[in-house]
């Protein structure tokens, strides 16, 4: 198995001595490929919440990108926050099919994932979880990075940090409209890549301060775990937000030596 080392981790066939009748048969995915699921309840929380669920387009920074822009202090904050490899990590392809089973069965219990694909069990605690996807474990997390009057204090810093001369707000929260292009990439990087949301990629949310702070100053923050909670929370049935990270969920996979065979949709650029 691929990583066996970590204990915490690991990827097995569900017993086959169950019940047949528990188990429905291999289901026929939009795309061709064939998904099996334990239950038929795993099955019907597919269907109904995942099947046609949106995956958000897989965004990164090219390799050179700051360095040509001449964005070099960006380049030399994401290097010396641990962040690059993650920021600029590609496949050319991802199996749609699969990033939506992977989340449909996806449940946190404290810093570890759970899931299962096609019958394997996927079990991935966070040291496994920051190897895979390339971010430190190591400092604070970001929800308490400073303490309770961290914003009260700090907002003012950062958006002065990020040159935004003409402050515009939207819905009580900074927008970032007037800051120069290398600044409004800290956001970008924040919305779409490290934290992907659906919407509002202009405004300046408390975790978003907080994440730019941390970058610009170089502080120890455990990246692994801020992507973990995020990918376990859209998993959630009650707000259906795009998938995101499908990259990583690929890798992920592919980790837990589970076969990917099937129809991939190209990356989005």
């Amino acid at each position: 198995m691929a990583g066996g080392r970590s204990k915490s981790k690991a990827s097995k066939k569900k017993s086959t001595a169950e019940p047949s009748s528990s188990a429905p048969p291999p289901f026929p995915y939009l795309d061709g490929s064939f998904l099996e699921f334990g239950s038929e309840e795993e099955l019907t929380r597919f269907l109904t919440h995942f099947a046609k669920r949106p995956i958000s387009p897989p965004r990164v920074l090219p390799e050179l990108f700051p360095q040509d822009k001449g964005y070099h202090d960006l380049d030399n904050q994401l290097q010396a926050s641990g962040l690059w490899p993650f920021v600029s990590k590609s496949r050319s392809s991802f199996n749609p099919a699969f990033v939506r089973a992977f989340y449909s069965n996806l449940r946190s219990d404290g810093d570890t994932i759970r899931s299962s694909i096609n019958l394997y069990d996927i079990e991935i605690d966070l040291p496994t979880f920051a190897r895979v996807a390339g971010l430190p474990i190591c400092g604070d997390d970001i929800a308490t990075y400073g303490g309770d009057d961290w914003i009260l204090n700090n907002e003012a810093v950062v958006i002065r940090e990020l040159g935004i001369t003409n402050l515009i707000r939207h819905s009580g929260a900074p927008t970032i409209h007037s800051a120069p292009a290398d600044k409004r990439l800290f956001l970008y990087i924040i919305t779409w890549i490290l934290r992907p949301r659906d919407s509002s990629h202009t405004s300046l949310f408390n975790e978003d301060l907080k994440a730019i702070h941390a970058i610009i100053h170089g502080a120890s923050i455990n990246w692994a775990k801020f992507v973990m909670i995020h990918m376990a929370d859209c998993a959630s049935i009650a707000t259906e937000r795009s998938l995101p990270y499908a990259f990583l969920v690929m890798d992920l996979i592919i980790s837990a030596d589970i076969s990917i065979a099937g129809p991939d949709t190209k990356m989005t650029k």
